[in-house]
């Protein structure tokens, strides 16, 4: 395909006032002159061991340094795995950070890309080309594949304790959030970066190059892009056929895999290792760490390049270089098994910390004007703490409704999906106490002593006795903060908080002393949920509270809407993209759950868990699924309470336990 581009480089029109002999400009006569050759980026590996939010800031900056078009040098997604749904997903996940890229891409493949036949074919499918080249104006650019066939994943570890293999990997995966140090340690001896690697380039691959090099004999510069720098150590037999096919012709060329910048000049010829463009460190120190861009400027002598740092570009306001808004683009339900959602950034331009909602101690109050009259009028308290180690699910709801009537709902799960260990429910119940500040409803007495902060539960009935203490670790969340706010008929305003939890746990003759992670949340409105189609509501947070997750994604009347948060150390970040799975068995119950989330500031959060405890809480026409689960988030352990919701009737139909 040839593109024309006689248009690109008219002349500009130019107006400059007349001046005499002094003025305060410079040459310009070289406004006139149409620019001589052309600009491309560089993207370098965004994993293996992806570090969150640095691929999608390089994604801005090139937007914001405006290139003719970039070259991805391979490995967008972490890849050896088999799993047809897990594959797809990966690359729906990248495909969608990409598309924010305003620029024409040129893609690279990459190791993790196309670590095994499964996906190798998913990138034909998708991408088509494996190794391909092109030109633009006089230079010729060819764009090798170095896992041709695909290697083993031992291959690029060393022996022994050194051994790269999948179990390894995972662990090397939790390290990554849990001591980062520890982790470019390890790869740092796993191997030695700077030797030969063990790129693949097969004999068809090169026999087509030597093809392109004898037809293109007229282009002023030739770019070689690979993966693997296949140039290191000892070489590779298929790059001295290339390098004698270029001859004396003048090259460059170009490769990522090692996330470690390196610049060597063999043969007169810069071969170039790019840095990581946020895949994992795998050096210690300083020299050739950095996350970068790269910028060549092409013109009648040998390219000029640069390295962009990417933590040195700073916005208007001083702070880094924000994404930009972008449209939403909604999309209706997909099958449950695997689900992906639309990536947003419906923001006004943000500085690294957006200021959020900011409640006040009233909000922990009711809210009279909003909840105490009107059609589906509600406010109410939720409290979760489950219990993995225990296999314990605490579930704790106290609510008004149309100013007047109080219920209150407790129930504690254990392994038995079909009957929680204990059950509570008081509808149209007696309510005493000062506001929402120290009251009780049906017997369950809730005081909130530090407003958005604490709250302290008890329950005494029958043979159980239960304390809880719930303390808040990052300040309360609004939905108004997300792209897509909080819907009418939800809730006027609602926030939503991670915590850890404490207290004491009598079941019969069973007694459990526990600390955790838990979650609440108050809302005050409308609550009409006759409007929900489905919803995913995930809650979980590390026991020390580092880090945490809220997600509610729902449907409703055919659209998806995104809700929640990430936390880091405190700070706190609407979440603007949304990916989520659950593993259902017969009778629609989610025995396993993961998910990938992404906030505003671009840093991203993965989540996996296992079914521990759980109930089917019937609610109106609905059917919830109630589950504490063990999980993990960035790899580090946590603790997680995952609702998915369903319309009973749907349930019905599909599940023989609710027939």
């Amino acid at each position: 395909m040839t593109v024309g581009l006689d248009n690109h480089r008219q002349r500009p029109h130019v107006w400059l006032p007349p001046v005499g002999r002094a003025r305060p400009w410079s040459r310009p006569e070289l406004l006139l002159t149409p620019s001589a050759g052309f600009t491309f980026g560089l993207l370098s590996d965004r994993t293996g061991l992806a570090r969150p939010g640095v691929f999608q800031r390089a994604i801005e900056v090139l937007n914001w340094l405006r290139p003719d078009f970039v070259v991805q040098i391979g490995d967008l997604i972490e890849g050896y795995v088999t799993d047809e749904r897990e594959i797809s997903a990966q690359w729906d996940e990248v495909d969608a950070i990409l598309a924010r890229l305003d620029v024409p891409l040129f893609r690279v493949v990459g190791n993790h890309d196309v670590s095994n036949e499964a996906m190798r074919s998913e990138w034909v499918r998708r991408h088509g080309l494996l190794h391909y080249h092109f030109r633009y104006d006089d230079v010729l650019f060819l764009l090798l594949n170095t896992s041709d066939p695909p290697q083993d994943l031992t291959e690029f570890g060393g022996k022994g304790d050194h051994e790269l293999t999948p179990e390894r990997l995972a662990e090397l995966h939790a390290l990554r959030q849990s001591d980062p140090d520890a982790l470019r340690k390890q790869f740092e001896a796993m191997a030695d970066w700077d030797s030969t690697m063990p790129a693949a380039i097969s004999e068809e691959q090169v026999n087509y190059f030597e093809g392109v090099l004898a037809e293109h004999r007229d282009v002023r510069w030739t770019v070689v892009c690979m993966h693997i720098p296949a140039w290191q150590g000892d070489g590779h037999p298929a790059l001295d056929r290339l390098r004698a096919a270029l001859a004396d012709r003048p090259y460059t060329m170009f490769a990522g895999h090692i996330h470690n910048y390196r610049r060597e000049v063999i043969g007169g010829r810069d071969h170039i290792r790019l840095g990581p463009t946020g895949g994992a460190w795998v050096r210690t120190g300083d020299r050739g760490n950095f996350d970068h861009v790269s910028l060549v400027r092409t013109g009648l002598g040998e390219p000029s390049i640069a390295n962009v740092v990417l933590d040195g570009v700073l916005g208007v306001d001083g702070g880094i270089y924000p994404p930009r808004p972008r449209p939403v683009a909604r999309h209706a339900p997909t099958p449950q098994h695997y689900v992906r959602y639309r990536d947003s950034y419906e923001r006004q331009a943000m500085t690294t910390i957006r200021q959020l909602t900011q409640f006040t101690p009233d909000d922990d109050l009711l809210h009279d004007e909003v909840s105490a009259s009107g059609l589906y009028a509600r406010e109410s308290l939720l409290l979760t703490a489950p219990i993995p180690d225990e296999q314990l699910l605490i579930f704790l709801y106290a609510w008004r409704e149309g100013g007047t009537k109080w219920g209150r709902f407790v129930f504690i799960a254990g392994a038995d999906m079909n009957s929680p260990l204990f059950l509570s429910h008081a509808d149209d119940t007696d309510y005493s106490g000062e506001n929402l500040r120290d009251f009780t409803v049906g017997g369950l007495h809730w005081r909130q002593p530090k407003p958005l902060t604490t709250a302290e539960v008890e329950f005494h009935a029958g043979r159980v006795e239960l304390a809880l203490r719930f303390e808040g670790i990052h300040a309360p969340f609004s939905w108004h903060d997300n792209a897509d706010g909080c819907p009418d008929w939800a809730a006027h305003n609602r926030f939503e908080q991670s915590g850890l939890t404490r207290g004491s746990l009598t079941l019969g003759d069973r007694h459990v002393e526990f600390t955790g992670v838990g979650h609440r949340d108050h809302s005050w409105g409308s609550r009409n949920w006759n409007m929900l189609q489905h919803w995913k509501w995930i809650n979980a947070a590390t026991p020390d509270g580092a880090s945490s997750l809220h997600a509610m994604i729902m449907w409703v009347k055919g659209e998806t809407l995104i809700n929640g948060y990430l936390n880091f150390n405190g700070q706190v970040s609407p979440i603007v993209s949304a990916e989520a799975s659950a593993d259902l068995d017969d009778n629609m119950v989610h025995r396993a759950a993961r998910g990938r989330f992404v906030d505003e500031q671009g840093r991203e959060m993965t989540f996996e868990s296992r079914y521990s405890a759980g109930w089917s809480m019937p609610i109106q026409h609905l059917l919830l699924n109630e589950i504490g689960m063990a999980a993990t988030l960035n790899g580090a352990p946590a603790v997680a309470h995952v609702e998915l919701g369903w319309p009973t009737d749907y349930v019905r139909n599909l599940a023989p336990l609710h027939r």
